[in-house]
């Protein structure tokens, strides 16, 4: 799960590394199914079903030419903006 670093929060990636820091000027991190997962502490399959039910928030990153070639991310702030408005 995440941590707190002074006033900021640390998410750990499952490799160790830390996910950077939002601040007002930064974008906001893209994570992928396994590091979203981690950071709500369920498994990636868990992930993966809400995304294809539709109950979680995707960004679909264009890799290539086709309208199908894209990478599947989440933003850090449409998660956490779902998740404060699945709690109500």
């Amino acid at each position: 799960m995440s941590r707190w670093a002074g006033d900021k929060i640390v998410i750990p990636r499952p490799n160790g590394d830390a996910i950077p820091d939002l601040t007002e000027d930064a974008p906001s991190p893209l994570l992928t199914e396994g590091e979203l997962a981690h950071y709500l502490g369920v498994s990636a399959c868990t992930v993966s079903r809400w995304r294809l039910a539709g109950k979680i928030p995707v960004f679909h990153l264009p890799v290539g030419r086709g309208e199908k070639s894209t990478m599947i991310r989440y933003r850090l702030e449409d998660v956490n903006n779902w998740l404060r408005n699945y709690r109500r």
